[in-house]
């Protein structure tokens, strides 16, 4: 057999954590099949199908070990400097160096370990005088909880972060936790609660002073909230006095400012307007996960414009930018874009796109709202396929999904959708449908 593919590799080799940075470099060496790119199968082809070289393989191999090696000295010289930390009495620098490791593994997107580093630094820093590295810990372990989609654990990490932070006036840690609740609040739709949150921040951190990404991030979820919450008015009020507490130099402030201006034109029906905000978006975007997100929103706002083929290739080329930039945690949305472009083309194979997703969520240990998205879009496609049994089988899992994560919109769709076969319950909570950016909880 001269040409392996992706899914052959996967299937020989068993599913081990040891294995996965093999796995992650046959993914990123992977390339479409030339033969197969203008046939009906090819406009179906998902990573699965791509074709790898062991050549290829076996010539990245001993730096693929040398980067195995690194992550892992620096991980063991992490633990040792915990250890030595505490056998000094220095519970402040086993916290600091634990959640060295937890930034290392989130880095890693191997989020369950970079939750464990971080709550392990929290058991040494609670007991401290010193409430900052406590502070720390939590925010950290609150961030990797929300995104991992366990949005009941992140927020009452934030908020037990934010009482800590605030009754020993850190002030610093106050502002942070504050736009961490808010970013729990936002990803789950409760805009009026993330609303008032990003303000809480605000009267720490205040409106004026010296530049901080802090003060630009809080104006653009500000904007998200009240864009939310039907203000437009108020939401472009609000990415204005983003740009004008930017950066100039900030090529990802630009980004994702753009990126809002887009999501706001879209929310007003300005489709070509927010066409050009993402196309100037994707042109100022550097981090491979940005540019991911902003070309799928800008092949969703393709389709709707009835664009087939070129949202097509918006999600062609967000699918190799996720495969070559290892984000490939980003491409179940991509191929539910792609299930819904192979829908409108009329290939009766569409659900392919769906099958992947599914089969990826699985496999990386994705949020579980990552499934309900993927099933609920699916259960879209077998209704228009006439297939309603298997629709709302996968339209009961979603309701689960989103009413244990609190995604209230979502919730409230899957139900109403429910309502036309006769079941399911009223409900609320929800959160972004689309590549909406929030703020990042550092300081």
């Amino acid at each position: 057999m001269d040409k392996l593919r992706v899914d052959q590799i996967k299937g020989l080799l068993p599913d081990l954590d040891e294995l996965r940075p093999l796995i992650d470099r046959v993914v990123g060496v992977s390339t479409s099949d030339p033969e197969r790119a203008w046939t009906a199968s090819g406009e179906l082809g998902t990573v699965g199908q791509r074709l790898v070289q062991a050549a290829g393989l076996e010539a990245g191999l001993s730096q693929l070990v040398e980067q195995v090696r690194e992550h892992a000295a620096l991980i063991f010289g992490n633990a040792v400097k915990a250890i030595r930390a505490l056998e000094v009495g220095d519970g402040a620098g086993a916290a600091e160096a634990l959640l060295a490791s937890a930034e290392l593994e989130e880095g890693k997107r191997r989020l369950d370990r970079a939750e464990a580093y971080a709550l392990a630094a929290y058991d040494v820093a609670r007991g401290l005088r010193d409430r900052r590295p406590a502070v720390q810990a939590l925010r950290r372990a609150a961030r990797v909880a929300l995104e991992m989609g366990r949005f009941d654990r992140g927020w009452s990490r934030y908020q037990a972060a934010y009482r800590l932070a605030r009754d020993a006036g850190d002030s610093g840690g106050a502002a942070a936790t504050a736009i961490g609740s808010g970013n729990v609040a936002l990803y789950r739709g409760h805009w009026q609660t993330a609303r008032e949150w990003y303000l809480k921040a605000f009267a720490v951190i205040g409106e004026d002073g010296a530049p901080r990404p802090e003060r630009w991030q809080l104006y653009q979820n500000l904007s998200i909230t009240d864009r939310r919450l039907g203000d437009l008015a108020a939401s472009r009020r609000w990415l204005e006095k983003a740009e004008a507490a930017a950066s100039p130099e900030d090529a990802e402030a630009a980004a994702d400012i753009r990126n809002g201006y887009a999501q706001l034109f879209m929310a007003s029906g300005e489709t070509a307007a927010a066409e050009e905000a993402y196309r100037q978006a994707l042109e100022a975007a550097q981090r491979p996960v940005l540019v991911v997100g902003i070309l799928h929103s800008l092949g969703e706002c393709l389709l709707g414009q009835g664009r087939v083929l070129e949202a097509e290739e918006c999600a062609r080329k967000a699918e190799e930018k996720a495969i070559a930039c290892g984000v490939v945690f980003k491409l179940p949305e991509v191929y539910r874009l792609l299930g819904q472009v192979a829908d409108r083309r009329g290939h009766d194979d569409a659900f392919v796109f769906y099958e992947r997703a599914l089969d990826l969520i699985q496999e990386r240990g994705l949020p579980e709202f990552e499934r309900a998205q993927t099933l609920d879009a699916y259960a879209a496609l077998e209704l228009r396929r006439g297939e309603p049994a298997s629709a709302h089988a996968r339209l009961l899992e979603a309701e689960s999904i989103y009413r244990r994560a609190g995604k209230e919109e979502e919730l409230g769709k899957v139900v109403d959708d429910l309502a036309a076969f006769g079941t399911g319950d009223s409900a609320a909570g929800g959160a972004p449908g689309e590549n909406d950016t929030g703020g990042n909880d550092d300081t």
